[in-house]
């Protein structure tokens, strides 16, 4: 008699726990249900804020440290234009994949001289023309 009432006892106990365990995945899933959600409607937002932040970073680096020889006002169009065309999203990878690899092709020995960034920007250019040929001319 004494381990039926023990039995008992342990059965409720162990709905509680299944009751939480699934109050539990079911806000998981709502939570996620609405992250989805927000990426969806709001995903372009979101993605052109990041090549925003991402590009005015590399600019304000990128523009402090140009060795002589290098026009600071052709980077610096050149960079514009690249963001348009990565917001834009008319890159294909194959460009972006020739683009990564010059430049880590030029970073071997850490430091960009002015032959490899305006080398660097003649393979950016190119790919911008390809991708995007609107902008050739901005």
């Amino acid at each position: 008699m004494a381990e039926e009432i023990s039995q008992e006892k342990e059965k409720p106990r162990m709905h509680g726990c299944l009751k939480g365990c699934l109050i539990f995945l079911g806000v998981c899933v709502l939570a996620f249900v609405v992250m989805v959600g927000v990426v969806y409607y709001k995903g372009e937002a979101i993605k052109t804020w990041a090549v925003e932040r991402t590009f005015d970073t590399i600019e304000t680096r990128f523009m402090d440290n140009l060795p002589e020889g290098v026009d600071k006002e052709e980077v610096k169009e050149t960079l514009e234009r690249l963001k348009i065309v990565v917001i834009e999203g008319e890159l294909s990878r194959n460009e972006v994949k020739k683009m990564l690899s010059e430049f880590e092709r030029a970073m071997e020995d850490e430091k960009l001289d002015a032959d490899e960034i305006n080398h660097l920007l003649e393979v950016i250019n190119e790919a911008i023309e390809q991708g995007f040929p609107e902008t050739s001319s901005i």
